[in-house]
């Protein structure tokens, strides 16, 4: 079986993620999250 998963941050507020042409927003910014983790930490 074969996965793959993409996640990047595009600015400062967010991050997204994508895996079989699906794409998720996250919500990573410790401004207006305090509880927010890093994106790598969300995988």
């Amino acid at each position: 079986m074969k996965y793959e998963l993409r996640a990047w941050r595009p600015d400062a507020t967010g991050s997204r993620a994508t895996a079989h042409g699906a794409e998720v927003a996250l919500g990573t910014d410790p401004a207006r999250r305090p509880d927010a983790l890093d994106p790598v930490e969300l995988l």
